[in-house]
């Protein structure tokens, strides 16, 4: 993997001058004392007792204001019930602190009582200008966020354990100084509208395809990928042979496209290394992946085990290994960006040597995957649903009143159940297998066209007309018969009637 370099795409960067900020009680005054002068510090005393005359000129009391925080490295802005601070650092002493994230922005420390010395020798060290990598990388084209004025998937907002995204109206916005390469957005995202930008997700299919092909060309049986977070030190020569490390920015940055490409390449198993740090949310994020994972390899037969969340404290060197998958030709493709692709590929060639092969699999709720249900009772196909949806994964018929649904496109995002005036719609999750049976285009609903009563000119469907006679036929305008006729007209009919009634030209 040394071989295959990851370049950077983008850097987003940060100036810190050392305006330091340090938010606690009264022992944080001597720990002020204690920092060099180019650190500037100053102290926001949540005590209640006032400070000695000698940190009087560095002490801010919050005599019980609200304290709220904002910003990151070299801009941070803290607002005490309407006085603003701008600083670069924040050192906050409080239990618990005041932000509660599970990826705290760069510059704000909020060290447990043991790690509180490492923290003060770090700080010196944060006065200059930093850079990090533009670790995202949004297509906006693709994002079922919302549409129409209504909400749809919220998952990447949810994911976030950096608290990095949030909506703008139809689509959403990602704060570049707060990602710090999490990951869980990408991994949750159904369409792949947010993905993975450093490194690339097809250089990451790439590395694991080349890296298994190796192993297998010198010999090797039954390799298993063990996905751990790249800063957690693993000591290769306690490992078994079979298990072969694969460093990632973070856990939560890999999902199921990438396990799966890994099981179509020949990996036995997929083990995802787990720890204490972990964020909460990147867990959640994980846990979700790995069920539609585990639901889509049970359905064609494979162990669900064969990819596996290693409960946090797993000693490596202590992992079976012991064969998982069956044997079969590993997948030669190579990677992509496109992540419901890569999905759909890597599951293409699982099912070609599946024990199983069911029209359809069952998925968990969330599933990106999915159908659509139709009450034909309550649909009037008004094509509301059509205009809703973001990725186009629903059309009308042409001249015929047809609700069409193309399963490739759907990601279960629920605008259309959402938009329907009909309340006509429910999400089925489930993954149709064989692609050529995918890529088909399904009529959910029909009916004959509704016939304009003048020409005989189709124009709509019955049930829709049905249903406008029936909620407008009280209303003070159509109580004259020829007006509420005219409702059963086409437009051309319907202009010439109105300007033919003396009585609806006034």
């Amino acid at each position: 993997m040394q071989q295959y370099p990851t370049a950077v795409v983008g850097s987003i960067g940060y100036e810190s001058h050392g305006r330091l900020l340090i938010i606690g009680d009264a022992s944080a005054l001597p720990l002020a004392a204690q920092l060099p002068d180019t650190l500037k510090p100053q102290v926001v005393l949540t005590a209640d007792h006032a400070p000695a005359s000698q940190f009087a000129n560095v002490v801010i009391p919050l005599n019980g204001r609200s304290l709220s925080i904002s910003g990151h490295l070299g801009a941070f802005l803290v607002d005490m019930g309407g006085t603003v601070i701008a600083t670069d650092l924040i050192l906050d002493l409080q239990t618990p602190s005041s932000l509660q994230r599970g990826i705290l922005p760069p510059g704000y420390f909020a060290p447990k009582p043991d790690e509180l010395a490492y923290t003060l020798a770090q700080l010196p060290e944060m006065i200059g200008e930093f850079s990090k990598p533009r670790y995202f990388h949004y297509d906006p084209s693709i994002c079922a966020h919302s549409s129409s004025g209504l909400r749809g998937c919220t998952r990447c907002i949810d994911a976030c354990p950096a608290e990095a995204i949030i909506s703008i109206g139809s689509k959403i916005e990602v704060n570049p100084n707060l990602c710090q390469g999490g990951g869980a957005c990408a991994a949750a995202c159904p369409s792949g509208a947010i993905r993975y930008q450093y490194p690339l997700p097809a250089q990451t299919v790439d590395q694991l395809r080349i890296l298994l092909r190796t192993y297998h060309a010198a010999g090797g049986i039954a390799p298993k990928i063990l996905f751990h977070r790249s800063a957690m030190p693993l000591e290769l020569t306690q490992l078994s042979p079979t298990l072969l490390p694969f460093p990632v920015e973070e856990l939560g940055s890999v999902s199921a496209e990438l396990w799966l490409a890994a099981l179509s390449f020949g990996a036995s198993q997929v083990l995802l290394y787990d720890e204490a740090v972990t964020p909460t949310q990147s867990r959640d994020t994980l846990q979700q992946q790995l069920a539609i994972a585990q639901a889509q390899l049970q359905g064609l037969g494979y162990p669900a085990d064969a990819i596996h969340l290693l409960p946090v404290g797993t000693p490596a060197q202590g992992i079976s290994p012991a064969p998982v998958m069956p044997l079969f030709t590993p997948a030669t493709q190579g990677g992509m960006n496109d992540k419901r692709q890569q999905w759909r590929v890597a599951l293409d060639h699982l099912y070609r040597f599946a024990p199983a092969t069911p029209a359809s699999i069952a998925l968990p709720a969330g599933a990106p995957f999915g159908t659509l249900v139709i009450n034909k009772d309550s649909c009037t196909l008004c094509m509301a649903c059509a205009t809703i949806c973001p990725l186009k994964a629903i059309e009308g018929g042409g001249n015929k009143p047809q609700l069409r649904f193309h399963p490739n496109h759907c990601v279960q995002c629920g605008l259309c159940a959402t938009g329907c005036p009909e309340q006509a719609i429910s999400l089925q999750p489930l993954y149709i297998t064989d692609p050529e049976q995918r890529r088909l285009a399904q009529v959910l609903h029909e009916e004959p066209p509704f016939c304009c009563v003048q020409c005989g000119k189709p124009f709509g469907s019955q049930s829709a007309i049905k249903t406008m006679l029936s909620r407008l036929a009280s209303h003070p305008m159509f109580q004259n018969p020829r007006a509420l006729r005219r409702l059963e007209m086409c437009e051309d009919c319907r202009v010439m009637d109105v300007v033919q009634d003396p009585a609806a030209m006034g």
